[in-house]
């Protein structure tokens, strides 16, 4: 009896998986709008399985925690019952966003880890808010390489003392992300994407959550 009363909510969850294989998508309610993030990073916050932050030659390693079988399998779930939509990925490619992998596999929410071991729930807090900006926040101005042409990277505070934070996706590959100096108002931050050619002007709180968090970890 104690072995089953153990296996019951495994079971369930299972069960639930198998039917969202079967119905496919969530049926929704029509007075409801979906949200549609913003962001750089087209992928939920959740997807980040790793970080890596760097300045100069310091660096800061993060690990999320594997979620153990019965929160894998809830997440497997939700990720079913929730198909992602595919509008505006070709968009937020060409704006340098990290674009969505076929059958992504999404992580669950779990302990952060440093060195092997978790840490506080103060610092899981500014993990998590650092990551979801990257998704949910959307850039006020987006500079094409025409507009850069012949601008040096140091004026925009890209020099080797910038700070820079790579993440890494469950699904594969990564978005790395470096930001610059501050507008002359002192509202706006210039970022920049590896890999792209365009410089962002993102809203001051997210670099400020990223500077917060590196912080935290010295």
């Amino acid at each position: 009896m104690k072995a089953l009363r153990q296996q019951g909510p495994a079971a369930l969850a299972l069960l639930w998986l198998l039917m969202m294989v079967w119905w496919g998508q969530q049926p929704r309610q029509g007075q409801f709008v979906a949200f549609q993030a913003a962001g750089v990073m087209t992928v939920a916050p959740e997807a980040v399985s790793a970080l890596s932050l760097t300045r100069g030659a310091a660096s800061r390693q993060l690990e999320r925690a594997k979620p153990g079988v019965l929160r894998g399998l809830w997440v497997q779930a939700m990720d079913l019952w929730q198909k992602p939509t595919n509008a505006g990925a070709t968009s937020a490619h060409q704006h340098g966003a990290a674009v969505e992998p076929p059958r992504f596999k999404t992580v669950a929410r779990a302990d952060w880890l440093r060195d092997g071991q978790r840490v506080s729930a103060a610092l899981a807090k500014q993990i998590n808010l650092a990551t979801r900006f990257m998704h949910t926040a959307k850039p006020v101005r987006v500079l094409s390489a025409e507009e850069l042409l012949g601008v040096a990277q140091d004026q925009y505070g890209f020099g080797q003392d910038a700070l820079c934070a790579t993440l890494s996706l469950a699904g594969g590959g990564s978005l790395k992300a470096c930001f610059g100096s501050a507008t002359p108002e002192g509202s706006l931050q210039y970022m920049r994407i590896e890999g792209r050619d365009e410089v962002y002007l993102m809203s001051g709180f997210v670099g400020e959550a990223w500077a917060a968090l590196w912080s935290a970890l010295d």
